[in-house]
């Protein structure tokens, strides 16, 4: 079916749908009965209660006393929506795969002059999917199928509340909804142990988890096995790399200052701050030889500094604990940025994609909107949930989103410009999807869809 050629489309709740189906004709309250000629009605039935077949018109229903109306006898009906031969549009045979029946989609015949075995309605022909659709114009209704029209009265279905719309082009827009939570940034971690040697913790300042600390500020005092041998031989390199130019004449200042960087990075593997190997460079100066040989003056503790601004996140350690060379003993996060983690269904998956921008809301902060971007799509699905994480990375400067919170996440994908149809028209019949056209003065019919994508309501 060309979908250019649907005029107006009924927008009917599947069960009102399915029950104007088992109607052949309707009869408004008013209209007199004896319109209709004795001959050509077979019985008369409600229309709220087709079980019931009654042969005195002026009976009610025995369900609910609403009064009855005809059924035309099958050849009468015929006779009445037979199209003449100029005007009818059957396909060509060759282009016609089967005949279905409109009311039962799952019966296949290849006679055209069967009927439907279950409810001796005529058959319709359905094309095969490489033949070309037949266009009908607003002119030409009784170039229809007649066999699949049905037939309920205005006042009917204005009772019932059916409503019809036109069929039209427009810009396709579909809003992803997702929702979220806050967790923090799993790359701007640091886990916080010594290096080179082992040894016992003295003071543990950073002492609870979610402690806020500065950069800079004392995590915990260490007293460490090789610390004294570490600053020794730090002080003796440096005094010596120090002493070159009143030794020699010809000293190459470049060659003094590269060999002084390579003697702090040797020391740094304790993860010492600028301003304290500089204080342990000074103190080196002011050494006496006697104290060079004794270590006078030198601490057998050092500071671990917190090496940015942060959270305690982990915490591991304990005051008078002994730890091992490497051993983790707390875990630092920078909360400054935060993840929102979105779980997108799965039926959104196919629009979601790494740069694309979204907009995020927090139920805890009303009025506070996001806006960010996807800078990452996990590759796999959450078998449980059956949803698929994304995640947008967000500033946080003053640390209000906080890891947990609940979060939401939209985004809107302009489509291309599209004939469509409100949902609400469509109905499905299993394999097929059915709407019906409106050819106007209580005349409806069915026809076969082909569904697109689903951009909101359409």
């Amino acid at each position: 079916m060309n979908l250019h050629s649907l005029l107006r489309t009924i927008f009917l709740i599947p069960v009102l749908a399915f029950l104007g189906l088992t109607l052949s004709s309707c009869t408004p309250k008013g209209e007199s009965k004896s319109s209709k000629t004795e001959s050509d009605v077979d019985y008369y039935t409600c229309s709220m209660h087709p079980s019931v077949h009654l042969h005195n018109p002026d009976d009610k229903c025995p369900i609910c006393s609403m009064d009855l109306i005809p059924v035309k006898k099958k050849e009468a009906m015929k006779a009445s929506s037979s199209p003449s031969s100029d005007n009818s549009i059957s396909p060509a045979k060759d282009e016609v795969d089967y005949y279905t029946c409109p009311m039962h989609p799952s019966v296949h015949l290849h006679d055209p002059k069967a009927k439907c075995p279950i409810c001796g309605m005529d058959l319709v022909p359905v094309k095969k999917k490489g033949s070309e659709a037949t266009e009908l114009t607003p002119s030409s209704q009784e170039e229809v199928n007649q066999a699949s029209i049905i037939e309920i009265s205005p006042q009917r279905l204005q009772a019932i509340g059916v409503t019809s719309a036109t069929v039209h082009k427009q810009r396709m827009e579909r809003v992803l909804r997702a929702p979220a939570t806050v967790s923090i940034n799993q790359s701007a971690r640091r886990d916080i142990n010594i290096k080179t040697a082992g040894g016992y913790i003295e003071k543990l300042y950073a002492n609870y988890e979610g402690k806020f600390v500065k950069k800079g500020d004392p995590l915990m005092s260490v007293l460490s096995e090789g610390w004294i041998d570490a600053q020794m031989d730090y002080i003796r390199a440096y005094r010596a790399v120090k002493r070159l130019p009143s030794m020699t004449s010809n000293y190459n200042s470049f060659e003094i200052e590269n060999k002084v960087d390579q003697l702090r990075k040797r020391i740094r593997i304790w993860d010492l701050s600028e301003e304290q190997i500089q204080k342990l460079e000074a103190f080196a100066l002011t050494m006496s030889e006697f104290d060079l040989r004794t270590g006078k003056g030198l601490s057998g503790t050092f500071n671990v500094l917190a090496p940015f601004s942060g959270h305690v996140h982990e915490l591991k350690a304990v005051e008078g604990m002994h730890f091992d060379a490497g051993e983790s003993l707390l875990m630092l996060v920078d909360l400054s940025q935060v993840w929102i983690e979105a779980a997108f269904p799965e039926d959104q998956v196919a629009y979601i994609a790494q740069d694309q921008a979204v907009q995020v809301t927090f139920p805890s902060l009303p009025g506070r909107v996001e806006l960010g971007v996807i800078d990452f799509v996990h590759p796999h699905f959450d078998e449980m949930s059956r949803r698929l994480m994304a995640r947008i990375t967000l500033p946080n400067p003053n640390h209000k989103l906080r890891p947990g919170m609940y979060a939401n996440v939209e985004s809107k994908i302009e489509g291309d410009e599209k004939i469509a149809v409100a949902s609400t028209a469509v109905i499905p019949t299993g394999d097929h999807f059915v709407v019906f056209l409106d050819h106007g003065k209580g005349k409806i019919e069915p026809r076969y869809v082909d569904l697109g994508s689903k951009f909101g309501d359409y």
